[in-house]
């Protein structure tokens, strides 16, 4: 029982990366928006927070500035929305980490719809 517990524990860690690998892999989608760059990462922000994905779980995300706006993400990274000011409105360039146990298509449904409903 000990050694599946270890396996799944590593199967979850093998598709880590970090942001920066991500950035480096491109985005999954790109989007864009009339909407102001702060008004579309907040809504980001509080709607990946309604869609915890684990039942029973509290879920966070977080924004921090990057040079031309926002970065929304979740923990441990594993989806974030860069949220950049554009000449009419915004650009949006979702990365997710690909091949971790995290990366589910639902998963990925429920955050792309998040932001599609904030554009």
């Amino acid at each position: 029982m000990k050694k599946l517990f270890l396996l799944l524990a590593l199967t979850g860690l093998v598709g880590c990366q970090t942001v920066t690998d991500m950035r480096t892999q491109g985005p999954y989608a790109e989007y864009s928006s009339a909407k102001d760059a702060k008004s579309l990462a907040t809504c980001i922000m509080a709607g990946w927070e309604k869609e915890p994905l684990v039942i029973g779980q509290a879920f966070d995300a977080a924004i921090n500035l990057i040079d031309g706006g926002y970065s929304v993400y979740t923990p441990n990274y594993a989806e974030v929305a860069d949220v950049y000011e554009a000449k009419n409105g915004s650009l949006i360039k979702y990365y997710l980490q690909r091949g971790g146990a995290m990366t589910t298509q639902s998963r990925i449904d429920k955050r792309t719809n998040t932001v599609t409903s904030c554009l």
